[in-house]
């Protein structure tokens, strides 16, 4: 310690991609890693993701769109390896959208003054009610939810009060943050393309 002191080193505040990253392993057992394994599941979904479609547009799908499964976050997979494709690219999207969520909060200047801890669990919660509504599946439960609050130590109240905050600025992008092309176009063009 007296070597950290003399050198004047500093620990950096963990800021809301950390606790972005704790949060999703803890409570999703997604886990974000280095840049190489980003982009191997990046390919790897819209490969998916292609194959998928290809396939749709050859045969008429005979399930319905209605057919409910059991919810996969009931329990989490500690091991990504164990699940099927579908699973992988399902947490793929959740990932890239709860990460494109959490940079967009620290462009807003009354989320940005946030705990970080709440702003990244608040992204989480929009990413998991966003990507059932786009994917047409229950993702999220009382089970996630009370996982959710368990390892985030929060109040139900403060973290519905944030994700309120955060959908609406997702669903305001535009308005509330122009100039910020860059930050859609790296993220959005490939959340559409996970869809």
């Amino acid at each position: 310690m007296d070597i950290l002191k003399v050198v004047k080193y500093q620990i950096h505040a963990p800021t809301i991609l950390d606790f972005l990253k704790y949060f999703l392993a803890e409570v999703l057992g997604i886990h974000v890693q280095n840049r190489a394994e980003t982009r191997r599941k990046q390919e790897f979904a819209l490969k998916h993701n292609q194959a998928k479609k290809e396939k749709a547009a050859g045969a008429e799908s005979t399930q319905s769109r209605l057919h409910v499964r059991s919810n996969r976050f009931d329990h989490v997979e500690l091991n990504e390896d164990k699940l099927d494709d579908d699973a992988k690219v399902e947490n793929y999207l959740v990932e890239k959208m709860a990460i494109y969520l959490a940079k967009m909060c620290m462009h807003d200047i009354e989320l940005s003054a946030r705990r970080p801890s709440l702003l990244a669990v608040g992204s989480i919660y929009v990413a998991l009610k966003i990507s059932e509504q786009l994917k047409k599946k229950d993702l999220i439960n009382s089970a996630v939810v009370c996982r959710l609050l368990k390892k985030s130590k929060m109040k139900e109240d403060d973290i519905l009060d944030v994700s309120q905050k955060v959908l609406y600025l997702a669903q305001n992008f535009d308005k509330e943050l122009p100039g910020l092309d860059n930050l859609k176009n790296t993220h959005f063009k490939l959340i559409t393309q996970l869809l």
